[in-house]
């Protein structure tokens, strides 16, 4: 780790590597948006279907792909 004139802080070579930038969104906030978009979407498609089997697989598919991911 090294730290050039600006005060930049470097991994591994110096030549090689990018300077450390926070995320734009926390994994949280990305993980609610990831989930609640598509929940939002199948119930609003609800309202002319009606059907809850799909409903329900839905958000059980959306809840699964989301914490997959997150333990990745």
């Amino acid at each position: 780790m090294w730290t050039n004139n600006n005060g930049r802080t470097f991994h591994g070579q110096i030549d090689l590597s990018y300077p450390y930038l926070k995320p734009l969104i926390p994994n949280e906030t990305c993980a609610l948006v990831a989930v609640g978009f598509p929940i939002l979407v199948v119930t609003l498609g609800q309202i002319k279907f009606r059907s809850w089997w799909d409903f329900y697989h839905d958000v059980v598919g959306s809840f699964k792909a989301v914490l997959f991911e997150y333990a990745l």
